[in-house]
C-alpha cells in the first residue's frame, strides 16, 4: 500500500497549533520530529491525541516538524490539499502565525514505513518496574520487571519518546492495585497495557483512529490481557462509564485544556489524573486549568522541551 507523507516543519508552539489543527480533521495519528543538536537522532512519535508514538530514525538536515500519513488510494492527494488549505486558513486568522508552516509530500510505501523506525526500536526500561519490549526483540528479564511488548504496526506508540516514557515514569512510581482506568487518547494501548500490568482491575483504552485501535487491541493480545482491558474506538472520553481511579491522557495541551472539565469529574474520589504531551511555556495554564475543576498537581516529570502532570483531587 503506497502512503502519502505530509511533514508540515514548524517550531515547538507551531507543531502544537499544527497538531490541533489535524487533531480537529480527524487526524490523530501524528508523527513529531524533533531537532536537538543538530539533528543526528530525531524521536519519532504520534497518535492519537498524542500518545500516538515513538520511534527513532536516524536522519540528517532535517527540521522539526509534524507529519500525518495518507492512503494515496483513500483520496490521498486531496486530503493532502485539505490539510495544507487548512493550515494556511489558520495562518491567515492568527497573524502571529504567519509563515510558520511550510510543506512538504513524500510517497512511502508500507515496507518504507516500517523499516524506517523498526532498527532503531530497541527495548527499554522506564522507572523501578517496567521494561517495554518490541516483539521481535528478546528482553533479559533477569531483574524481574513488568514487561510491555510492543509492536506498534501502522499505528505509533513505542514509550520511546518523551511525553510516553514520562507518562510511564509517573506511572511506575503509582499503585494501581484493584484501580479503574481510563486511558483517552490510547494510541497502541501502551499506557492502558502498563496499567494493567501495574495491577490495575478494569482498563479501557479509547481512540477516534480505527488504526489505533487495531493496533492496542493487537498489543492487548500480545500481552495476554484478557477481558480486563478494552479497545474502543470514539471521541474522547464519550465511550467512558462511571468513574475511574486514574485517567490517563497523552495529547496535545489544548486539548487537555478541553478534556479536563469533562475528566475530572469522571474520577472517583482520590483519584488522579496523567497528562502529556505538554511543552513547557504551557505547563501552568494546564495546571490553572486543572484547580479550576478540583485538581492539583501531585507531582511532574519533564524532559526536553516536554512536561508530563500527576494530578489529584484537591
Amino acid at each position: 500500500m503506497e502512503w502519502i507523507r505530509v511533514s508540515i516543519y514548524t517550531d515547538a508552539l507551531g507543531r502544537e497549533m499544527a497538531s490541533g489543527v489535524l487533531m480537529a480533521m480527524g487526524y490523530e495519528n501524528l508523527e513529531i520530529v524533533e531537532d536537538e543538536d543538530a539533528v543526528e537522532a530525531v524521536l519519532v512519535e504520534t497518535a492519537k491525541y498524542w500518545d500516538y508514538a515513538s520511534a527513532k530514525e536516524v536522519v540528517r538536515g532535517m527540521e522539526p516538524c509534524v507529519r500525518v500519513y495518507l492512503a494515496k488510494e483513500e483520496n490521498g492527494e486531496e486530503n493532502a490539499d485539505a490539510i495544507e488549505e487548512a493550515l494556511n486558513a489558520f495562518m491567515e486568522e492568527n497573524p502571529e502565525f504567519a509563515g510558520a508552516f511550510t510543506f512538504e509530500r513524500t510517497i512511502m510505501r508500507d515496507e518504507d514505513w516500517e523499516n524506517n523506525w523498526k532498527q532503531y526500536y530497541k527495548p527499554m526500561t522506564l522507572g523501578k518496574r517496567l521494561a517495554v519490549v518490541p516483539d521481535w526483540e528478546t528482553y533479559d528479564n533477569s531483574d524481574g520487571r513488568t514487561v510491555i511488548t510492543m509492536e506498534p504496526g501502522a499505528a505509533f506508540g513505542t514509550g520511546q519518546h518523551e511525553t510516553t516514557s514520562m507518562c510511564l515514569e509517573l506511572m511506575d512510581a503509582m499503585e494501581f492495585t484493584g484501580k479503574r482506568v481510563l486511558d483517552v487518547g490510547c494510541g497502541t494501548g501502551i499506557l492502558g497495557i502498563a496499567a494493567l500490568k501495574l495491577g490495575a482491575k478494569e482498563v479501557l483504552c479509547v481512540d477516534m483512529d480505527p488504526v489505533a485501535v487495531s493496533a492496542a487491541r493487537n498489543n492487548a493480545a500480545l500481552n495476554d490481557c484478557g477481558d480486563e482491558l478494552t479497545c474502543v474506538e470514539g471521541n474522547l472520553a464519550d465511550r467512558a462509564e462511571g468513574k475511574y481511579d486514574v485517567i490517563l491522557a497523552n495529547i496535545v495541551a489544548h486539548v487537555i485544556l478541553m478534556l479536563l472539565p469533562q475528566a475530572a469529574p469522571m474520577l472517583a474520589k482520590g483519584g488522579r489524573m496523567i497528562v502529556s504531551g505538554i511543552i513547557k511555556e504551557r505547563e501552568e495554564e494546564i495546571i490553572a486549568a486543572a484547580k479550576e475543576v478540583g485538581l492539583v498537581l501531585k507531582n511532574r516529570n519533564s524532559k526536553g522541551e516536554w512536561v508530563a502532570l500527576e494530578l489529584e483531587q484537591a
